[in-house]
């Protein structure tokens, strides 16, 4: 069921003379599903016009958090797939408040795909609250839950809601960063945002600790079939295929995107009132690649915005991460920054050549999302041509360490008696048996001194410092990395002074 004054999605997607059984309204013994039904309706969707999909309207108690939150509270026992032992439980979302954009759900069970509807018996919302909405609520999402952190108690694991946001988390773990089916001009004033219209949710067999999940996007500029195989664990991985077609030539197209929150670190507390040591659900961006390198980008919530671009030809993996995991690094007993996960993407096969982008916007306070990080491709989309990509998202505490030195903090602070900067960064992992071991820094413009490099009595890290006088105007790149005879023995640390 849609908004007042909408229509069912499949009334407008789907082509005039098309079979009209594809439409939602199936009822309830279904129709016939199978995955490439989804990339055919999406590849015919996009050689019609965009359509702006219906929005929620009226009804005050669907308009605030609170009205909303009080009809949507599910209530116990009603999760599908409850019932028999399944190890996912399935729940959903109606619409309101800011998810004002309804979106179909099917259950697809035995090979065929029944409509999900909103069920009052569902949700803990007396009869008085419903009335007023009863006859306008659609859905906007859904969750997923399993036992992920105790046997028996099943926890939610993920979340589709919003235009293509998603998220999920793994073992021990509190939601943080979110990712998206695509990102559309991220950082430029005309951004897109698609939504998804269609989700299909396969109804995993007993026992069975995987679910597939399949989803049609659509926007003005392209539409896309995908399929995640959602797998919980210590990390949770979603493996994902998609298949976009754009309406039009597209040159600022993003891949695997992610949003995070960045408000404050050790590195810069200048203007920081706050009894917590930092604030972010993630500190820093990892890229490697195939030819071995690997770069360190910490995370800055900046004045202005601004983008940075890292080339990133045949990836093999990039994220933001999470990496300090230390409760007193953040002091903050209500967030458990420490417990947000990182969000680690691998390309399945090359993607060739393009770039990581960073996107850092100013943040007033923590609940505001000031960071994007996705990767472009260097060939732009063309219109009619369908654009084939696979990656895995794994939402844990990060990639697995390569052999370099990986950093663990930055700070800055004015230098003794100048009005340089002094930057220290501590790495770890670096190998110990390293002989000629040295720093090497570089700026694009400014002055760097020499490196001094410290050991530390207590653990087994490296502090390496330096002095950096910055340019009069502008800003710089500095880079840092250990080296040694054997060469490169840590990742390539790289900051933005602005």
């Amino acid at each position: 069921m849609l908004a007042a004054g909408g229509s069912s999605f499949w009334a407008y997607a789907r082509p005039s003379g098309a079979d009209p059984s594809s439409a939602s309204g199936a009822g309830a013994e279904g129709v016939a599903f199978d995955a490439s039904g989804v990339r055919a309706r999406a590849a015919l969707l996009a050689e019609t016009p965009y359509q702006p999909p219906a929005q929620q309207t009226g009804a005050a108690a669907l308009v605030t958090y609170d009205g909303w939150r009080d009809l949507s509270r599910p209530r116990p026992g009603r999760a599908r797939w409850s019932d028999d032992g399944s190890l996912i439980h399935l729940e959903y979302f109606p619409t309101g408040y800011i998810f004002k954009t309804p979106v179909e759900l099917f259950e697809v069970k035995d090979g065929r795909a029944r409509p999900i509807h909103y069920d009052a018996a569902d949700f803990m919302a007396s009869d008085a609250e419903l009335e007023a909405v009863r006859s306008i609520i659609g859905l906007s999402g859904f969750r997923l839950q399993a036992p992920i952190n105790h046997p028996g108690v099943f926890d939610e694991i993920g979340v589709f809601q919003g235009a293509s946001y998603f998220r999920s988390l793994g073992r021990d773990q509190l939601y943080g960063l979110s990712a998206r089916g695509i990102s559309l001009g991220t950082g430029d004033a005309n951004e897109e945002f698609p939504d998804f219209r269609a989700f299909w949710i396969e109804r995993p067999a007993k026992g069975v600790e995987t679910v597939v999940v399949h989803a049609l996007l659509d926007g003005p500029s392209l539409t896309g079939a995908y399929r995640f195989v959602i797998t919980p664990g210590t990390a949770t991985t979603f493996e994902v295929e998609a298949s976009l077609f754009p309406r039009r030539a597209i040159a600022n197209g993003g891949l695997a995107p992610q949003s995070s929150m960045f408000l404050f670190g050790a590195q810069d507390r200048r203007a920081i009132d706050d009894f917590r040591g930092e604030v972010h659900d993630s500190d820093g961006l990892e890229i490697r690649t195939k030819t071995g390198a690997r770069l360190w980008r910490p995370l800055t919530n900046p004045k202005t915005a601004h983008v940075s671009v890292f080339q990133a030809d045949h990836l093999t993996g990039f994220g933001l991460c999470q990496r300090l995991r230390r409760l007193d690094g953040y002091s903050d007993l209500e967030a458990y920054y420490e417990r947000r996960p990182s969000l680690w993407v691998e390309p399945r096969g090359d993607w060739g050549k393009g770039a990581v982008h960073l996107l850092e916007m100013p943040a007033r306070d923590e609940t505001d999302d000031n960071i994007a990080a996705f990767w472009r491709p260097e060939e732009p989309w063309r219109a009619g041509q369908e654009v084939k990509i696979a990656y895995r998202l794994s939402w844990g505490i990060g990639p697995a360490s390569d052999g370099l030195g990986s950093v663990v903090a930055t700070r800055t602070g004015k230098a003794l008696n100048s009005t340089d900067r002094q930057f220290v960064v501590d790495f770890a992992d670096v190998p110990d048996d390293a002989t000629g071991l040295h720093g090497v820094v570089t700026s694009t413009s400014g002055a760097v001194g020499p490196v001094s490099l410290i050991n530390f009595p207590d653990r087994a890290q490296v502090r390496a410092g330096f002095r950096f006088t910055p340019p009069a105007s502008g800003h710089a790149d500095i880079e840092l990395r250990l080296v040694g005879d054997s060469g490169d023995l840590s990742e390539a640390w790289r900051f933005r002074w602005t």
